[in-house]
């Protein structure tokens, strides 16, 4: 029988490490450009230090450090799991911020400061786990690797991009858990953890409207600009059918199992075309 008590409070002191490395990592400024990834990376590498876990910590330029630690499982069954992330935050204009970008004060139960939703809180966390599985002792059944990489914000050039073209014996995993591609939701009362099964794309198309010169004192019919007008007013007015893919169905369906009733009820069986307010270019 699972001893709840003890997954709590195990739940509890794995969130409470995860605050105090986000507080520590926050108040380090690692605006990108210019990075200076290095100071995150060095305060990372002595938590693991702490732990007896041994960090290797490489710059893909001065001061623009990406760090990765390895837990080894004895008799991997796998390919390791990656718990990555990156430690470079975006700019900050100091002046429309309530309180310090770079204090990671708690106020009304919010840590406050630049980074705590991109990307350090996952970065923190995701140490704060790292770390207790290394307490815990268990068997693992394959490596666990720990990656923080820098200049994911302006490129990824010198951060996971790097690494992958000049390290990549660090970082080869079979899985990868980043930022994205899910979250929480709560309906009906009830919690959903989703996960992201694909991408969005671009489609880049070229249009050439071909009509009589215009002139700025007299309107002349049948002008490029006259064409192109209509067309972007028919984009504008345009309303795609409505397409539930698979995955998109099978999340449906799985939210309607556990709601039941109206919500079950809900889920179309076949794809409907135009739902009023879905897919409207705006």
């Amino acid at each position: 029988m699972t001893d709840h008590r003890s997954d709590d409070a195990l739940a509890a002191s794995i969130g409470e490490a995860a605050v105090e490395y986000l507080a520590a990592l926050v108040q380090l400024d690692t605006t990108s450009p210019p990075g200076n990834e290095r100071q995150a990376t060095d305060y990372i590498a002595a938590v693991l230090a702490a732990e007896g876990i041994e960090a290797t910590v490489v710059e893909s330029e001065p001061g623009r450090a990406n760090l990765v630690a390895r837990l080894r499982a004895e008799v991997p069954t796998g390919r390791p799991v990656m718990l990555m992330g990156h430690t470079d935050i975006v700019a900050v204009e100091r002046d429309k911020w309530d309180h310090d970008p770079f204090g990671g004060d708690i106020i009304d139960d919010f840590m406050w400061g630049r980074g705590t939703l991109d990307m350090k809180n996952q970065v923190a966390g995701q140490l704060a786990a790292f770390v207790a599985l290394k307490r815990s002792g268990l068997p693992l059944t394959r490596d666990v690797i720990y990656a923080a990489f820098a200049d994911e914000e302006v490129s990824g050039t010198l951060g996971a991009g790097w690494m992958y073209e000049h390290h990549r014996a660090l970082i080869d995993a079979e899985f990868a858990l980043n930022e994205g591609g899910g979250g929480q939701v709560e309906m009906g009362g009830a919690r959903f953890y989703t996960c992201g099964t694909g991408e969005k794309g671009q489609s880049i198309l070229n249009v050439t409207f071909r009509g009589n010169p215009g002139h700025a004192s007299t309107p002349i019919p049948d002008t490029a600009m006259e064409k192109l007008g209509i067309a972007l007013e028919r984009l504008r007015a345009w309303e795609p059918d409505l397409t539930i893919t698979e995955p998109v169905r099978a999340m449906l369906e799985g939210i309607g199992d556990v709601l039941g009733g109206n919500a079950q009820a809900e889920i179309p069986a076949h794809p409907r075309p135009r739902i009023a307010g879905l897919g409207r270019l705006r």
